[in-house]
């Protein structure tokens, strides 16, 4: 057999937030599913998304930030295969929220103050 008609295969691994957000998963897949755990909840991280001050929203089948509506939804922490991924994942879209809400005013000030010093001194 030459090498370009040996069959190749690639294994690539990927994390999901739920089996919903795939097409074409097989029916079988589904099945033999246990009862969702209890949330894990880690009392540090709940007090550092509460100060954020970001509108936080928990539910749905993916995690994402809405910028033109500026809140954040993640799915419960229950229906993460490993529960610290609800924190991961909330902390990510925290990112996206900090990098559109607060460093783009920090940044702001930054060029106004130096605008206005540069043109205080000129």
């Amino acid at each position: 057999m030459t090498p370009s008609a040996c069959p190749s295969s690639s294994v690539s691994r990927f994390t999901l937030f739920n089996v919903e957000q795939c097409e074409g998963v097989p029916d079988e897949a589904y099945g033999g599913t246990s009862p969702l755990p209890e949330a894990e909840i880690i009392p540090y991280a709940e007090r550092l998304i509460e100060a954020t001050g970001a509108d936080f929203r928990v539910g749905g089948t993916e995690a994402f930030y809405v910028r033109s509506e500026n809140f954040i939804r993640v799915p419960s922490q229950p229906t993460f295969f490993e529960q610290i991924n609800y924190y991961r994942a909330c902390f990510h879209e925290l990112d996206h929220y900090a990098d559109s809400r607060i460093m783009q005013r920090r940044l702001l000030t930054l060029l106004v103050s130096k605008t206005f010093r540069h043109s205080i001194s000129a």
